[in-house]
């Protein structure tokens, strides 16, 4: 299970918001490889997070919480992501 499918499966989040988010995911990557721009190449856990903030803030009924998504991100991932 990817970490975009996890943090939406704990969340609860719609599964169009979990395929919204995997795309945004996908087209970054997709971005990113294609400009090659190896050397920028992001944490996974803050892109998982943060695809799926956007996700949750056009597809869920009710507006995401950041402070909710870190508390169920990894504790070492937690240290190097803010705000």
């Amino acid at each position: 299970m990817t970490f975009v499918q996890e943090l939406c499966k704990k969340k609860q989040y719609k599964a169009d918001t979990m395929h919204y988010a995997c795309h945004l995911v996908d087209r970054y990557l997709a971005y990113v490889i294609r400009e090659k721009l190896y050397d920028d190449t992001p944490n996974l856990y803050h892109l998982a997070a943060v695809s799926c903030l956007i996700a949750a803030k056009l597809e869920e009924p009710v507006s995401p919480s950041f402070n909710r998504l870190m508390a169920i991100i990894p504790s070492i991932e937690r240290r190097r992501m803010s705000k």
